[in-house]
């Protein structure tokens, strides 16, 4: 799975909000392609009360870090205005994703879309607002 994600988006985009909308297209394909492993992710990924969770949590916060560093090595930030944190957008937008599934709790491919739909209109607000004119 990790194979397929990377070589599918990293390979070539640069552009930050493009290669995290091809990031998000690859996301929903796999959600076509193993449904019950999505759900048992997002289960294990929100759950509170299980022994595991402070390892769980600590392994998946270990992953998105390397992840938005290797991303974040590949893209062309320059087009951000300055003063915005690269970062702290990764964070805004994983937020938002987040608290949409939590709120909906879609699971299925056609409510995977309409979230993703709803996430590329906020994404496409902040691009307007964080990048630099000239590369809009």
């Amino acid at each position: 799975v990790g194979k397929y994600f990377t070589d599918t988006l990293y390979q070539s985009e640069t552009d930050f909000f493009l290669a995290l909308e091809k990031g998000h297209k690859v996301k929903m394909e796999l959600v076509r392609r193993l449904p019950g492993l999505f759900r048992f992710v997002m289960r294990a990924y929100y759950e509170r009360d299980s022994v595991l969770t402070p390892r769980l949590r600590k392994k998946l916060d270990d992953v998105i870090e390397q992840t938005t560093t290797s991303f974040l090595a590949r893209m062309d930030l320059y087009k951000f205005k300055d003063g915005v944190d690269p970062r702290m957008v990764i964070r805004l937008l994983l937020l938002a994703s987040e608290g949409m599934l939590a709120e909906t709790g879609a699971c299925t491919a056609e409510e995977i879309d309409n979230l993703f739909r709803e996430y590329k209109k906020y994404a496409d607000m902040l691009k307007q607002h964080l990048y630099k004119e000239e590369y809009l």
